[in-house]
């Protein structure tokens, strides 16, 4: 049985009620291409207030970029900021 690679990315971006999705997607510069590939999230805690944090925003765009370099023309890589350990809270 082969295993189907958009089986995450399917329960987010398929469907008429996923339409808020996807418009949220193409807004932000998603095509019809990126997004029928399966969606590779990239999480990175970068924050401009966090010496320790500084390099990871370029290096999310490094890993961002050899997404589709390793797998051409079959998947998507989107980016995901996470809370910083010391970010403010409240």
């Amino acid at each position: 049985m082969a295993i189907d690679p958009r089986h995450k990315s399917r329960v987010l971006l398929e469907g008429t009620d996923r339409a808020a999705a996807r418009a949220m997607m193409k807004a932000v510069g998603f095509t019809d291409q990126d997004l029928a590939r399966p969606q590779i999230g990239v999480a990175h805690s970068w924050i401009g207030t966090m010496p320790c944090n500084w390099n990871h925003r370029k290096l999310a765009e490094k890993v961002m970029q050899g997404v589709p370099a390793a797998r051409p023309s079959r998947s998507t890589p989107s980016p995901s900021r996470t809370a910083s350990p010391w970010a403010p809270r409240g």
